[in-house]
């Protein structure tokens, strides 16, 4: 297949191979008449010899179907952060995770961040995060969680958990402060033998989900079981 669209004024075809030019008379076709209500609409050259053609929608990730017209269910994510005095100067990578509560601890989406606070300090961070089948399993429970390192040393700061509330909802809109803490802070261990191929860490902020198995290299899963 052979797809084309619009950059800079000319039509871009893209092939398995590579990207190439095509003259402009193939244009991306948005006009009043676009049937992707939500999305992009794009043609798709099946056979250059004959000229054989068909229209598809590229969607944006909150919305799918045919015609873009499926609300995705998902969070609407707005973030701020706080630090201490010693960290202001300090460059964070901040990693921030739709995850369920299976023994395969899912995740189905993340988002990667920079954060500097002498620069964003009053920046909010709006993240969209998708569940990864639809529809969202309704035997799970669903939490946003939040790891944050030093972008250049990568030493690990800190860890935060949002439990989502009302899962029957297909839609969260969520808003949280995160206060980053300071360098000198003990980082709380804790113990639990279940962590195989991991250590147990202590949430930042929940009471009720204290800890979470932090993974070795190669491992995942709730228990650091699975290579």
């Amino acid at each position: 297949g052979l797809t084309e669209f619009n950059t800079d004024n000319q039509t871009t075809s893209i092939r398995p191979s590579g990207i190439i030019r095509r003259p402009q008379q193939y244009e991306l076709m948005m006009n009043r008449k676009n049937p992707c209500s939500r999305g992009i609409q794009l043609r798709v050259w099946l056979n250059e010899q004959n000229n054989s053609t068909t229209n598809t929608c590229l969607c944006p990730p909150s919305y799918y179907g045919d015609h873009c017209q499926n609300q995705n269910q998902r969070v609407s994510l707005t973030m701020a952060f706080r630090v201490m005095s010693d960290s202001r100067s300090t460059l964070f990578t901040i990693i921030i995770s739709l995850i369920d509560d299976s023994e395969q601890r899912i995740i189905h989406s993340y988002e990667q961040l920079s954060y500097l606070s002498i620069r964003d300090c009053k920046t909010k961070f709006n993240v969209y995060l998708v569940y990864s089948n639809r529809p969202k399993s309704q035997t799970r429970n669903y939490s946003i969680h939040v790891d944050i390192y030093e972008k250049i040393s990568l030493n690990y700061r800190a860890s935060f958990l949002y439990p989502i509330e009302f899962p029957f909802l297909p839609v969260h809109r969520l808003a949280f402060i995160a206060t980053i803490p300071s360098s000198k802070d003990f980082i709380k261990s804790c113990s639990n033998l279940k962590c195989i191929h991991g250590k147990c860490v202590m949430y930042s902020n929940s009471r009720d989900h204290p800890t979470y198995c932090q993974c070795n290299a190669g491992w995942s899963g709730q228990y650091c079981t699975i290579p």
